[in-house]
């Protein structure tokens, strides 16, 4: 995706689900511009999650009513870099 943002573009728009989500490639093109910027910084590299970040999260989703039961972040997370 940052080494080639144009590709990761095209695969994106290549795969998404017209008839149920229909993406615009003008709305995808500016979220790469804005996002990719901020996906990585001095601290944390491209990819990297941070648990706080999760429980945050699920203490929201909780709060609101959207899940029952809070749950431990590392059920759900996946080192996407270990990988």
């Amino acid at each position: 995706m940052q080494a080639d943002p144009e590709e990761a573009l095209g695969l994106l728009l290549a795969n998404q689900d017209e008839e149920n989500f229909p993406l615009t490639e003008s709305v995808e093109r500016r979220s790469f511009d804005v996002l990719l910027p901020i996906m990585e910084t001095a601290d944390a590299p491209f990819l990297s999650q941070d648990v706080s970040v999760w429980q945050e999260n699920i203490d929201w989703l909780q709060k609101v009513g959207m899940i029952d039961a809070a749950f431990d972040p590392a059920e759900v997370m996946v080192d996407l870099l270990a990988e």
